[in-house]
């Protein structure tokens, strides 16, 4: 019953202020333009890592599976971090080639969002 309540006065407190967020986002378009920019190298430098990751979980994976040859159940957990390593990288490659189509196909390019174009300021002599 609370639950209702609270979701209910956030909503109406979300729909209040709405419009003055929204006004405030385009006066400050390029203050989050830039801000967008850097959360998205912040992604990419994720990317990186989390691939890195999955990389080295895998090696790790075949060489338990590599030095404990002559141990059964050893060499099974080797083969289950080898699999899973392996499905990881596949997933990430796979959206990231999903993403440069998309990116492709809709003529957009990664990384920077860009920035609106400002009037000049004239100089006082």
């Amino acid at each position: 019953m609370f639950f209702i309540k609270a979701s209910k006065l956030i909503l109406i407190l979300i729909l209040i202020t709405f419009p003055r967020a929204f006004s405030y986002a385009l006066n400050h378009f390029s203050y989050f333009a830039e801000l967008f920019g850097q959360l998205g190298d912040v992604v990419n430098s994720a990317i990186i890592v989390v691939f890195g990751l999955a990389l080295v979980f895998f090696l790790w994976g075949m060489m338990v599976f590599i030095l404990n040859a002559g141990n059964e159940e050893k060499r099974s957990e080797g083969k289950k971090r080898m699999m899973w390593g392996i499905i990881i990288l596949v997933m990430m490659v796979s959206l990231w080639g999903i993403i440069n189509l998309l990116q492709i196909t809709f003529g957009t390019e990664g990384g920077d969002v860009g920035h609106p174009s400002l009037p000049g300021v004239p100089v006082l002599p």
